[in-house]
């Protein structure tokens, strides 16, 4: 086998209809995130020449966690997404069956299953390691699902456990895969929709929810660093066709790429004051570009105005150290 051919990798098993078994699975402690933490290194590109793509993965297995002992007997049915390329595949499963041990599944369920597979990942031509990616992925999805508990089932999806399977590898024995389930929703991504088929009071409401949550969740010291309308998902309660207004809520997913303590974990990072515990007001931080660019599809309306008048109620929150770290509200760039 060339192990330089990428054709070497089996292909992705996560298809329609295919069966397998998943062991409950306590994720370790969240990697630490530092400057160029994922980079792969000089000898690691050597070692990645030197092996095919499946002898690299059964060489670096995942942090080993704690395996537990229940199971979950798992078919899979439609992909949201599933190639090779991708920084986790992600697809509906039905339980076939699970263990008694295993809480909230019941025979016939339709769950979300995200699986961190590094044999299939978005290495970004060599320059990342797929490995130490997916076990940061897996270890911070799995830590904010379980902080952020109340929400689920309200502004984020029930968390249904981690998980790990084993996929066997001829001639090398297995290669483990680390996973969460999670509730299937039926609704589209605002990525999916169209801003212009819903009234401006209509996007106003949605992106108030989107501050709200993330202010939310940064008064619990956790900075999402994927904010994008793929991971924003629009729970339509009437016909979208003939009625984009009518009653919505918002779910939000993704929180992969979240920051526990709301920065890195570098040292000169974390000697910077982030007023952790502390809410800090949209007034300061949503009045910055870089929060918001990703929906800027979805305003047609003056944002700092908007924010100001929305906001107005939280100003006395502000102290005069959050307006020198964060910038006072007056000068937040547009």
């Amino acid at each position: 086998m060339d192990p330089s051919d990428e054709h070497s990798k089996p292909a992705v098993p996560y298809a329609k209809g295919w069966q397998f078994r998943v062991q409950a699975h306590t994720a370790p402690p969240p990697t630490p995130v530092t400057h160029g933490c994922c980079h792969i290194m000089k000898q690691e590109t050597q070692e990645k020449t030197e092996l095919s793509q499946l002898e690299w993965c059964c060489r670096y297995p995942p942090l080993p966690g704690q395996t537990g002992t229940g199971s979950v007997h798992l078919e899979v049915l439609d992909a949201f997404q599933v190639r090779d390329g991708c920084n986790a595949q992600v697809f509906t499963a039905q339980v076939l069956q699970a263990s008694s041990d295993i809480q909230h599944l019941q025979q016939g369920m339709t769950v979300v299953a995200k699986m961190y597979d590094p044999l299939y990942f978005d290495d970004d031509e060599g320059f990342v390691n797929p490995f130490r990616c997916v076990d940061k992925h897996y270890t911070y999805e799995a830590r904010v699902y379980n902080v952020l508990s109340d929400m689920q089932g309200w502004l984020i999806p029930k968390f249904y456990g981690s998980y790990t399977l084993d996929i066997p590898v001829e001639g090398l024995g297995h290669r483990e895969v680390r996973l969460i389930l999670i509730e299937y929703i039926p609704s589209k991504s605002m990525q999916q929709l169209h801003p212009k088929d819903f009234s401006q009071s209509a996007r106003k409401q949605i992106m108030k929810g989107i501050v709200d949550f993330e202010t939310m969740v940064y008064y619990r010291d956790i900075g999402l660093t994927d904010q994008h309308p793929r991971n924003v998902l629009i729970v339509q309660n009437g016909n979208l066709e003939t009625d984009p207004d009518s009653q919505r809520k918002l779910i939000f997913i993704d929180f992969a790429g979240a920051l526990l303590g709301r920065t890195r974990d570098d040292p000169m990072a974390k000697k910077i004051n982030m007023f952790y515990g502390q809410y800090i007001s949209p007034l300061l931080r949503w009045k910055q570009r870089m929060m918001r660019w990703e929906f800027d599809d979805w305003i047609d309306w003056d944002w700092d105005s908007w924010i100001d008048a929305e906001y107005a109620h939280t100003a006395p929150t502000i102290t005069p150290e959050m307006q020198e770290r964060f910038g006072p509200p007056s000068s937040c760039s547009p």
